[in-house]
This record gives structure tokens, sequence and C-alpha cells, in this order.
């Protein structure tokens, strides 16, 4: 008799066990059913002991606190869809420039429309606009370090339209003297890049230049450090040169960043560099570069390593 109690008395409390792993929202009536028992009586004491100490780890376990996830998982940030490029030049068999560039791509309602450029140009001002009236915003200038006094920007579109759109960059003179004086750049090289996630917009960015009086094939420039504040952050870097600009080690390059490319192919695409690179935890980056005296980016000649030459850097992260 007393062993057949016993074993029901274990079958209970394999049975309150279970409902309290695995259904926590009966706690409470679990504890005040079990307290319903009386801890003494025809019991055996070890029966009254086992019983009295298993209330006890019942009633302290409904006090403690929830597991704390100290390894979250990290949320999707920004990331690239798709680019189109663009480019002009006055004089030559290819498309050639006037006051108005236009090119067009089909984007996704609600994503970002990244717009990088480069112009040959000085004291030249550029309006940046497309078809279905989004508003663009000015998120980097590239210091117009070179030789050339070439400017190169990034402009922006958040929460665009959406559907295919055409982008026109448009040209004028800005203050005299601009150069050429009817305010039309000898080239232009851009595109438009399309990017989803881009929720809030630009968190860091810096800045560097410099004239070189002297260099070498495949030497590093940067634009510096910079910090990131959140993790899954998109950075891009954004170089302009009298030189071939390859991207650095550890980028993504989004647009020109190809020194070997002809002037059939782009026109200052090896000069221009616009790459990416995905910041998975905040931190400290540099946006580098390598420069390429190998060909001439599509611009003539090579340039002579000895020679002044001079470039800009701009880069920023953007959540």
């Amino acid at each position: 008799m007393q062993m057949r109690y016993s074993a029901r008395l274990l079958r209970r409390y394999q049975v309150v066990v279970y409902l309290f792993e695995h259904h926590l929202s009966f706690r409470t009536a679990i504890l005040a059913r079990l307290l319903g028992h009386r801890l003494y009586g025809p019991w055996p004491a070890m029966h009254r002991v086992v019983l009295a100490s298993f209330l006890i780890f019942l009633a302290g376990c409904g006090n403690s606190p929830a597991p704390v996830n100290n390894n979250p998982v990290p949320q999707g940030g920004p990331s690239f869809v798709q680019a189109v490029s663009s480019r002009c030049d006055t004089g030559g068999s290819g498309p050639q420039c006037s006051s108005t560039l236009s090119f067009s791509i089909t984007t996704k309602a609600g994503n970002s429309i990244l717009v990088p450029l480069w112009f040959n140009a000085l004291n030249i001002a550029v309006q940046v606009s497309d078809s279905n009236q989004d508003t663009f915003a000015l998120w980097a200038t590239v210091p117009t370090a070179d030789t050339n006094d070439a400017p190169a920007f990034l402009y922006a579109a958040q929460n665009a339209v959406g559907g295919a759109v055409t982008i026109s960059l448009t040209f004028s003179c800005a203050q005299t003297p601009c150069n050429p004086q009817d305010g039309v750049p000898a080239s232009v090289f851009a595109g438009a890049l399309e990017y989803q996630g881009i929720t809030k917009g630009m968190d860091a960015s810096v800045t560097a230049g410099s004239l070189l009086t002297q260099q070498s094939q495949g030497q590093v420039i940067d634009s510096g450090t910079f910090t990131t504040h959140l993790g899954n952050e998109l950075v891009f870097g954004i170089a302009m040169a009298d030189f071939g600009v390859d991207l650095g080690t550890g980028w993504t390059a989004r647009l020109g960043c190809d020194p070997s490319q002809s002037a059939t192919v782009g026109s200052g695409a090896g000069y221009f560099c616009f790459e990416e690179q995905t910041a998975m935890q905040a931190g400290s980056f540099n946006a580098t570069f390598a420069t390429d005296f190998s060909s001439s980016g599509g611009l003539g000649a090579p340039p002579s390593e000895s020679a002044p030459n001079g470039y800009g850097i701009s880069a920023i992260s953007v959540y």
C-alpha cells in the first residue's frame, strides 16, 4: 500500500514538473493546488521533507528573472540593388556634353537612389533632379585637390517614388570665371545606384585631399579615420584624382574604380571611384584607394608618377 502511494506521489511530482517547465502561465494554479496538500499526516517523514523542499524550489523559480540574450541577432542594414552609369565628352565620337546629362533607371518604391558624379570644369554648379519629383540631398563633396579642379559629389534621394525614372544633371556657371564659359563641362561621369534599407540617412563623414609631388604605382591613399555608431551601417568611399584610382582592399567597386577602361567605355571612369563596404559592427573606418599609373583611365595619356598629382576623397556611412 505504501509503495503504491509513493508511486502515485512520484507521478504527481513528474506532472507538476512538466507543467511548470512547459506551461509557465499555470504556475500560480499549480502552486496553489500543491499548497492544498497536507504536509503532515500519515506520510513518512522523508516524503514530507521532499514535498516541502519541492514547494520551496517552485516558489523560488517563480521569482527567477527571465534569461537575458547577450548576443542578439544583428538586424539587416542597407544593401545594394542595382546601378547604371552614364558619361559624356566635349569632342570625340562618344556622347557629347550639354547643359544637361540624363539617364534612366527603374526602382522599387521606398528605396533610395544615390547619384555619384564627377565632371571636368571650374566654378560650374550641378543640380540633380528626376522625373518623379524625388528630392535629392547633397550627402558628400569631394575636395577639389586635383590639378584640374574637377569636383565630385554624392547626391541621394530617400524613399523614392519608384518605377521608371529619368535622372537629370543640370549644369550652369556658379561664378565668374567659369570654365568652359558656357557652363557645359568638358567631361561628365555619373551613375544612379539603387539601395534598399536606408531608413535614416547619414551617420558619419570625413574628407581628405592632397597634392602629391611624387607617387608610386599601387600607393595607398585614404580618407582618414571616421567612426560609425551602429551595426550594419553601409560605408561609402568616393575618390577623384589626377591619376588612375583602384578600389581599396576589402571594398566593393560600385562606379568607376577601373583605370584600365578606355574612353569608349566611360570617360573618366578610371580617375573616379565610388566604393562601398558593410560595417558589421560600430567602430573606426578608413576609406582606402590605390594609385594606378599604368593606363589613361579614359582621359588620354597615362599620368606621370613624378609630376604633381592631386586627389580628393570623401567617405560617409549611412543607415
